[in-house]
């Protein structure tokens, strides 16, 4: 989740409150978790393929997966900034449902945001999720009492 001025954002990511449906794939050995990368549909082969860009990159989104995997949610106070959540219409790993379920974590509004495409709908230049996510900063930035 990304925090500004008087609103909160969360971009594919499932609601803390729900639970992960998938096995935690931080600590598969390597072969096995670069499959499991690779069905995220979401990094670029190449980063994959090259000994050397794997050597870097495997620890930082090794880590990163392990802290979604071993996350646990303990319930605190809901958060008083409006909360703007993004994903897509046919991610698997963060469907509409678990995405509605951040409305849960505030006592102001929640909006939802679905575009087409998958967990990585962002890397698709034509459905406009630029435009839409810039309208939504500046609303907030401008006019964080009425923030969407």
């Amino acid at each position: 989740m990304f925090f500004c001025a008087a609103g909160a954002l969360s971009f594919g990511r499932s609601a803390p409150n729900v639970a992960s449906r998938e096995a935690p794939i931080f600590n598969l050995p390597e072969e096995a978790f670069i499959a499991e990368v690779r069905r995220f549909n979401g990094i670029p082969r190449e980063v994959l393929d090259r000994p050397e860009t794997k050597k870097l990159f495997l620890p930082v989104l090794g880590a990163d997966l392990e802290m979604l995997d071993t996350y646990e949610y303990y319930p605190e106070e809901r958060l008083s900034c409006p909360i703007t959540v993004y994903g897509g219409l046919q991610d698997t790993d963060a469907p509409v449902e678990s995405l509605r379920a951040w409305a849960e974590h505030t006592s102001a509004s929640c909006s939802l945001r679905m575009f087409t495409g998958d967990h990585f709908y962002i890397h698709n230049p034509g459905i406009g999720f630029v435009d839409v996510f810039r309208r939504d900063v500046l609303s907030i930035l401008n006019h964080p009492a009425r923030a969407v």
